[in-house]
């Protein structure tokens, strides 16, 4: 978002409110073409404190006018020098991470834990079941095979499955099948 949306959002409020752009101006204490001009997009990065005195000048809620503006991408100074301290935080902490090894050291850490979870699977269905087996990392892999199915994965296992218990695991899986069962719903061929 930014100002030129602000500006157009401004003009719909303020006609809606039956205010001139001139008395808003004059209210907000700028030169009388001042809100005509950010209504038409002249005015690209207004300044935070003239946008809250608009924003109260139209009978926006105090408690909401940060959020609005926050939604044109308008923050207020504090906010903002917040966000640079974060952000030179998180680079130093990215820094030190990299020195550290830091993510060559939990990929290695990843590598061991997926190769015990592969061989932790196969004494749970080898041998008693290996068409189970076969379903099980067919479907595991074709999880892995885009980006739009890689993040359904993450998306699920990114909770602790194993803390649901019987009841509402019948029902996640009863959802399943379900929308399995949809007829708008069509495997690929060959699956």
């Amino acid at each position: 978002m930014g100002g030129i949306q602000f500006g157009r959002e401004v003009k719909r409020v303020r006609i809606q409110a039956g205010i001139s752009s001139r008395q808003l101006s004059s209210k907000v204490g700028k030169a009388s073409a001042y809100v005509s001009q950010l209504e038409r997009g002249f005015i690209r990065n207004p300044d935070y404190d003239t946008c809250c005195k608009i924003l109260e000048q139209l009978g926006i809620n105090e408690d909401q006018i940060d959020i609005v503006l926050e939604h044109f991408g308008i923050v207020s100074p504090q906010i903002l020098e917040q966000q640079i301290q974060w952000s030179e935080r998180h680079s130093e902490e990215e820094e030190m991470k990299h020195r550290t090894n830091y993510y060559e050291r939990k990929m290695e850490r990843l590598k061991r834990d997926v190769h015990s979870i592969s061989n932790a699977l196969l004494d749970l269905i080898y041998p008693p079941d290996l068409y189970k087996a076969d379903l099980v990392i067919t479907n595991m892999r074709s999880l892995t095979e885009d980006e739009d199915n890689f993040e359904f994965l993450c998306d699920l296992f990114s909770h602790n499955l194993s803390r649901i218990d019987r009841v509402k695991r019948r029902k996640v899986l009863q959802c399943i099948k379900e929308c399995m069962a949809d007829p708008n719903f069509q495997e690929e061929d060959g699956e």
